[in-house]
């Protein structure tokens, strides 16, 4: 098994002396060790991925890059969440190891991953096609129109293969925890998110055909036959817990500084206790139906409120934004008015743009900077369809330091100059996402993030 906790040849010890190296205590190791895992994966929901030619996709399959960056984002999210969790968090020392371990711009990856398509089928989402008005609301960016051509995907039930190998020569270095920390950010990654563009909203979600077994793997599952919510949900806990427990044994290699003062909320979205949230709605019929539950629960119906700019705080209209503004700008209304209407929304929080385009000008209007949403939305199940949402708590970084925050609606010199919008801060950007957690959790089914040691 090539994930155990320490490596013998011989009788001779091989052992861990930092988070990723590891002192060879003799020189007599196995060459022929390698850390090889192979999945066949299914896409359940829409899966929009691309290289170079975004229309052609046949042969492209499960990208490399794609893969790596789940990856990535998984190990940043689960190793940052336990060392937050124990009041030892560094940003730079947790990029620094992220680096190490999947490459950076100035130093490539020493993990190789292999994937293709099997049975496949890429399509374009063209003019007159449509997933229905909930969920074409989820993939809106995916769509053509004007002169943009939509954006291929591949059709739910496609499979792929793919492999990740890491050769002996880099077994040799890395704590044996690595392994098995690589295995657990993909684990997350599958079950909890998905793969290609807007996977945030449902789109790229992947079950496990064929996988790797338990033994190669620090014993995380990948493959479950669950044939009910409650079994699933089972099989989510039971892996769950495994990984974190990994990841916390993995952080007590780590020398990092206490957690600053400044840190009372997460400054990026962590798996950990307090600050994530898991929940798995009811059977559905299909993927479409299991998106448009969550997407019904967080927007309310959209077929009943076509021509209106809907938001994840509930369907506001247009016309209600702009006149305010166009208030606040002929010095009829003051930018308090304007600030109310902002915050009620509050598509920033969620990682939604404040676009507005005015007619009369041919102009848009944009506040502020993206932020990344905190709410991650998805199809779950083996053998079912079952709606999922992951809610982060963190807020936006303009607030980490300051009870309120400024953001700017940059106009364009036809108005003349930008104004400044001021918004409350940390404490009530978490309240409005502890409300949100209440609205699911009334609806759904909570999965705990347990501690690292539990």
């Amino acid at each position: 098994m090539l994930f155990c906790h320490r490596f013998l040849r011989d009788g001779k010890l091989i052992y861990a002396d930092n988070v990723f190296a590891i002192a060879v205590a003799s020189k007599i190791f196995h060459q022929s060790a390698v850390m090889e895992l192979e999945f066949v994966l299914e896409n359940t929901t829409p899966l929009f991925i691309a290289g170079a030619d975004q229309q052609d996709i046949a042969q492209e399959g499960l990208r490399p890059p794609s893969v790596k960056g789940l990856i990535r984002h998984w190990f940043r999210t689960l190793l940052g969440g336990v060392t937050f969790e124990l009041g030892r968090f560094s940003y730079p020392q947790l990029l620094g190891n992220e680096n190490y371990l999947l490459g950076s711009t100035t130093k490539a990856s020493p993990i190789r991953i292999i994937g293709f398509p099997m049975e496949a089928q890429a399509v374009n989402w063209g003019p007159g096609h449509s997933f229905g008005v909930q969920v074409d609301h989820l993939f809106y960016s995916m769509k053509g129109g004007g002169q943009r051509p939509g954006r291929s995907y591949y059709e739910p039930g496609s499979r792929f293969h793919i492999e990740i190998v890491t050769p002996p020569a880099v077994l040799r270095r890395l704590n044996p925890l690595v392994p098995q920390a690589i295995a657990g950010a993909l684990w997350t990654g599958i079950h909890l998110s998905g793969l290609g563009s807007r996977i945030r909203r449902g789109a790229g979600d992947l079950r496990v055909i064929e996988g790797p077994d338990p033994d190669q793997c620090g014993g995380i599952s990948f493959k479950t036959d669950a044939a009910t919510r409650a079994e699933y949900v089972a099989f989510l806990q039971t892996n769950l817990r495994l990984i974190r427990k990994i990841y916390r044994e993995l952080a007590d290699w780590l020398t990092l500084p206490p957690l600053s003062s400044q840190y009372s909320v997460p400054p990026m979205q962590l798996l950990a206790p307090d600050y994530a949230s898991l929940f798995i709605g009811p059977e559905q019929t299909g993927w479409q139906p299991a998106l448009e539950f969550s997407s019904i629960l967080l927007t309310g119906d959209l077929t009943d409120t076509m021509g209106t700019m809907a938001s994840l705080r509930g369907a506001i209209k247009d016309k209600g934004f702009l006149s305010t503004l166009a208030s606040v700008l002929k010095g009829e209304s003051n930018v308090r008015e304007l600030q109310q209407s902002l915050w009620s929304e509050m598509r920033p929080l969620l990682g939604m743009p404040l676009n507005f385009f005015f007619k009369t000008i041919k102009k848009r209007a944009t506040l502020g900077d993206r932020y990344p949403s905190p709410l991650w939305l998805g199809v779950s199940g083996a053998n079912t369809f079952l709606p999922r949402v992951l809610l982060f708590k963190t807020v936006m970084p303009q607030a980490q330091k300051s009870d309120s925050l400024s953001l700017t609606l940059n106009l364009g010199k036809e108005f003349g100059r930008p104004v400044s919008i001021r918004l409350p801060g940390k404490d009530k950007q978490m309240e409005v996402l502890e409300s949100l957690r209440q609205k699911l959790a009334a609806q759904m089914t909570e999965i705990p993030i347990e501690k690292g040691d539990a």
